[in-house]
């Protein structure tokens, strides 16, 4: 096979007319015969044959190339800056689909979060509406029906795709990719807050460190301000306002802020740069953002009618545990106490009621009565309903340890006091009794009386605690509430909880729990039973994440459409008794309805991790359910998720984008001004020339060529006949 004869075909054919030539002027010198030269010209024939020629075609294809046109219709297509974007687009289309017709099989399609096939009709009606701008998915999508076709496509867009971490990396697998960039990159000003990184919870008085992204876009040299608001009622109010140099050299700064939360509980704040002059979107100039404001250490409020061993002890307990910031008083004088000194001249400081219940009840996390009785101190009915409040509406924790002076014995029926309290008062029912007993546990996986680090030893540990004396006797407990634990002599309630509104409130039948430190301590075993058992139930009361058996936290406090947000579970060992086997389950709820169950990721030491695409603003919730050895655990956590306008967020032209498809996909990228669909017509036809393979035909098969050498042969057979050489 001589495969160089593919270029030199020309000059062998020259030489074989040559060769031809020549010996037909040798012959008739020579005088021979006709049928001599006949046999010269099969022999050289023959040897043409020998080296195998052949020759290349370009086939031709009389249809006309279809040619796929995607036209955004997303919302920020209908910027004007200053020419609306999509008018100027439909124009530009209708301009050119005359002339693009005759020369291509048009494919019309509109794109914004999704893309479907559309006519030209329909795309002159449409408005630029579209949620979001998913150009990279539009095209992936073509590139399926396409089947391999791989025709060229033009996409009208301004390249405003709204899914940054989708890389152009499409070469290859795409048609040449011809781009028309809409929208004015040279004339548009913004700028956008966008990227805000701020903790899920923050410590009253501790500075809280934010940072958010701010996009510039056309602001040369200009100071603009930058304020900080927090929500106070219906309104938003200013904290701060930071001044920020603006320099589209940098068009993407981080700007870093500082403050410092003065309240405890959950606060909506927010970030807002006004509107500049020359911009043309305001929604992108603020951010909100919300914060749990907690203290560093559990903040207690024991009150105390008059002193006791189980004040002593527990007040001990609680000063020396470095997480628990305690403020308690016990009254050594009660009024009717007759004392014959002046009252300028005592010592002891009056108790101060007022202060307490109506300015620094919100600054404690759990308040303690114990056997005290309110009337004496001038506490008015308004001061107990401040601590219902406390409880229901600001989360606190309320524990009422039973005495002489506590529950129904103390007149603290029909107060608001009751109607938090987990058990019925009944002061014809209720006593106070001095016998000798043991606690019967009731619930011993509940995270307050949890002690063990495996179920079995939990039952242990309080079978093993020292017998109590003294106890209050309860009414009847409220539906909804919890018998933790019960006396053994009579099977009366020792301990009830619930919840109640945002707070926790527990009722306290035992006098005596003192005697477990002591005892425990001659026992040699460090008063671990009564020191976890009271530690527990600070933390439990108060809602301490640190007891929590599940945890569950949210990457932002506020979702936003079409945002992933990043959801880590957390399982408290400490609190849960985990087998080896257990069921972990976590589904996003909206109005008590499962949407989505999440799959997880372990990310070990029983973290886990998943993510959720919000498609709507509303309220939803996270809930997790474990479930192990016929035990469940459930926690929840709530969340909003915000109707975000991704397509205003970030109005700002994306021409990078449409070239460097165009780029990598062999297309070429157009304004609106240089684009005519003549230069178009040019280009692609160019690009599928090239693409076209050439047809290779092999002379020495032709039967033509066998046909011509049989003829000679023949012709050179019936002269030698016709002249007698046969």
């Amino acid at each position: 096979m001589l495969s160089s004869f593919q270029t030199h075909f020309n000059w062998l054919v020259a030489l074989l007319v040559l060769v031809l030539g020549a010996g037909m002027i040798f012959v008739l010198r020579q005088s021979l015969k006709w049928f001599k030269f006949l046999r010269i010209s099969v022999f050289i024939l023959l040897l043409f044959l020998a080296v195998e020629p052949s020759f290349e075609t370009v086939p031709k294809n009389s249809n006309k190339l279809k040619l796929a046109i995607l036209m955004d219709v997303s919302k920020s297509m209908g910027i004007e800056d200053p020419q609306n974007r999509i008018t100027k687009a439909k124009s530009l289309l209708k301009n050119a689909v005359g002339e693009l017709e005759e020369n291509f099989d048009l494919n019309f399609f509109q794109f914004s979060q999704t893309c479907i096939r559309s006519s030209l009709k329909e795309i002159e009606k449409l408005e630029a509406k579209g949620r979001e701008t998913q150009l990279l998915k539009a095209l992936e999508q073509i590139s399926r029906e396409q089947r391999g076709e791989n025709f060229p496509i033009l996409v009208i867009s301004d390249g405003s795709e709204n899914f940054e971490n989708l890389e152009p990396d499409r070469e290859g697998s795409l048609a040449p990719i011809f781009t028309i960039g809409m929208g004015n990159e040279k004339g548009f000003t913004d700028l956008a807050l966008r990227d805000l990184r701020a903790p899920d919870f923050a410590f009253k008085g501790k500075a809280v460190e934010c940072v958010v992204e701010i996009k510039n876009v056309g602001f040369l040299k200009k100071k603009a301000p930058v304020i900080l608001k927090e929500k106070k009622g219906s309104q938003f109010e200013e904290i701060f306002t930071k001044e920020l140099f603006l320099d589209s050299e940098n068009p993407q700064e981080k700007f870093e802020f500082k403050f410092t939360p003065a309240e405890i509980g959950f606060h909506e704040y927010q970030i807002e740069i006004p509107l500049q002059k020359g911009e043309i979107v305001k929604s992108n100039n603020l951010i909100n953002f919300s914060l749990n404001v907690k203290r560093e250490k559990l903040r207690i409020l024991y009150l105390c009618g008059q002193p006791s061993p189980e004040y002593a002890f527990l007040r001990q307990l609680f000063k020396s545990d470095p997480s628990i910031d305690l403020v308690s008083f016990v009254i050594l004088r009660n009024p009717e106490n007759v004392v014959p000194v002046a009252e300028d001249q005592l010592s002891l400081i009056p108790f101060p009621a007022h202060e307490i219940f109506n300015r620094n009840l919100s600054e404690f996390d759990l308040l303690i009565f114990e056997n005290f009785a309110y009337e004496r101190f001038g506490i008015s009915s308004q001061d107990l309903e401040n601590v219902r409040r406390f409880v229901e509406e600001g989360g606190g924790g309320f524990l009422m340890i039973g005495g002489v002076n506590s529950f129904g014995l103390s007149n603290y029926s029909q107060t608001a006091i009751e109607k938090i309290l987990p058990v019925v008062l009944d002061k014809s029912r209720e006593k106070i009794e001095d016998g000798s007993f043991s606690l019967n546990v009731l619930q011993s996986q509940h995270p307050l009386m949890n002690l063990g680090e495996a179920a079995l030893e939990t039952k242990t540990l309080w079978k093993n605690m020292p017998i109590l004396k003294g106890y209050h006797k309860f009414g009847e407990v409220k539906e909804g509430a919890q018998t933790l634990a019960a006396i053994s002599l009579d099977g009366s309630p020792a301990i009830v909880a619930w919840e109640k509104g945002k707070g926790r409130v527990i009722a306290m039948a035992l006098l005596s729990t003192w005697q477990w430190a002591l005892k425990l301590s001659e026992q040699g075993s460090l008063q671990s039973g009564y020191t976890q058992f009271w530690r527990r139930l600070a933390r439990w009361i108060t809602s301490s994440t640190d007891l929590k058996p599940i945890q569950i936290i949210l990457s932002e406090s506020e979702a936003s459409v079409a945002r992933a947000i990043v959801i880590k579970i957390l399982l408290n060992t400490e609190t849960l008794k985990l087998s080896r086997e257990f069921n972990l389950n976590v589904n996003v709820f909206e109005n008590e309805k499962i949407l989505e169950a999440l799959p997880l990721t372990s990310l070990g030491n029983f973290e886990y991790r998943t993510e959720w695409l919000p498609k709507k603003g509303g309220l939803f919730s996270i809930r997790v359910s474990l479930q192990s050895e016929g035990n469940e655990i459930k926690e929840f956590k709530a969340f909003k998720v915000l109707e975000t306008d991704l397509e205003l967020e970030n109005p700002f032209p994306n021409h990078a984008l449409l070239k460097e498809l165009s780029k990598v996909s062999g297309g070429e990228f157009f304004t609106p001004e240089n684009f005519s669909p003549q230069i178009l017509k040019n280009k692609i036809k160019r690009i599928e020339s090239s693409k076209v393979q050439p047809i290779q035909k092999n002379l020495w098969t032709s039967p033509w060529l066998l046909v011509s050498i049989v003829l000679l042969l023949l012709i050179e057979w019936s002269m030698r006949r016709h002249q007698g050489g046969i």
